[in-house]
């Protein structure tokens, strides 16, 4: 049984199991068959999350990412322990696939959610960074006329009045057609990988 510690745990992987990973030769295997200290104890100060995401991509024989690791950080270290090719290439291609998340969702919250937006109420635009409670002044009702006259049915204040309700501007883009944008990019992305 080897036992490997590292920052945050032990983990213990019997002998002839940690060899049949990968018949390709990589450095922790390499540093444990030709070790001429009997120890079966290996310190490897990295992180348990990266460290099991590798062993389990080499016993299953596909790319495993445990949800706290980082793609990049488990390319870096595949790449130093010097893993399989096939290992690093699908991290490359998660890496890659990460990066256009990063791209597609900015642009769309930035395009969904420009800094300068309408108002729902007054029809008017603002700046997301100046919307207070007195920003916007709008009507409930529609124009109806009086006495020959256009008023608000609201308030029958004149048609050319500001508003009789004072409030905060509202956006007419609700947050959530970005959620749903970003829901369907990662339905893409898995049916992909799969």
């Amino acid at each position: 049984m080897y036992t490997f510690i590292l920052r945050n745990t032990l983990i213990k992987i019997p002998k002839d199991e940690f060899f049949s990973l990968t018949d390709e030769p990589w450095y922790i295997s390499n540093l444990l068959k030709y070790s001429k200290d009997s120890n079966d104890e290996l310190y490897i100060n990295e992180d348990d999350g990266v460290f099991m995401s590798i062993i389990e991509s080499l016993r299953y024989k596909d790319l495993i990412i445990l949800n706290t690791v980082n793609p990049t950080l488990m390319y870096y270290l595949s790449d130093k322990w010097c893993l399989p090719q096939w290992l690093l290439d699908k991290l490359k291609h998660k890496m890659n696939e990460s990066k256009l998340e990063n791209i597609v969702s900015k642009y769309l919250d930035q395009s969904l959610n420009p800094d300068v937006k309408k108002c729902i109420n007054c029809q008017e635009g603002f700046h997301i960074n100046e919307n207070n409670n007195s920003s916007c002044s709008f009507h409930t009702g529609h124009i109806i006329y009086s006495r020959d006259e256009a008023v608000w049915n609201c308030c029958y204040e004149p048609r050319t009045s500001i508003g009789c309700k004072i409030g905060y501007h509202v956006s007419e883009t609700p947050w959530y057609q970005l959620k749903t944008a970003l829901d369907e990019l990662k339905k893409i992305t898995i049916n992909r990988d799969n």
